[in-house]
């Protein structure tokens, strides 16, 4: 079973999805992969009707891998910032605190 759907994306735009029922003789894998490389195509995944996965591109993969993962990648550099700033105030050289840190790790 393939079927053509619009829907619409995040930004309110309409986007095309092609359905494939996942036990179908049309569920060509290098077929959908070429649709999801070079024609930017999003391929859902269906089984009995009900959708159990997505066929995306690379670049989106990676895309949506970032945006995922960019507030994590935000606090974490926030706490650095906060956390490098601990030894400058309490008067401490930042090398001095780097060797210290490094001595610590190398104990068995």
């Amino acid at each position: 079973m393939k079927m053509d759907v619009v829907s619409f994306n995040d930004s309110g735009g309409l986007s095309s999805e092609i359905v494939i029922g996942v036990m179908k003789p049309e569920a060509d894998l290098g077929m959908l992969l070429d649709q999801v490389s070079e024609g930017g195509e999003l391929i859902l995944l269906a089984e009995r009707g009900r959708a159990v996965g997505v066929l995306l591109s690379r670049a989106e993969y990676a895309r949506l891998k970032l945006a995922a993962t960019t507030p994590a990648r935000e606090e974490l550099a926030t706490g650095l910032a906060a956390a490098g700033k601990v030894p400058a105030e309490a008067g401490l050289d930042l090398w001095d605190v780097d060797e210290a840190i490094l001595e610590v790790r190398q104990r068995p």
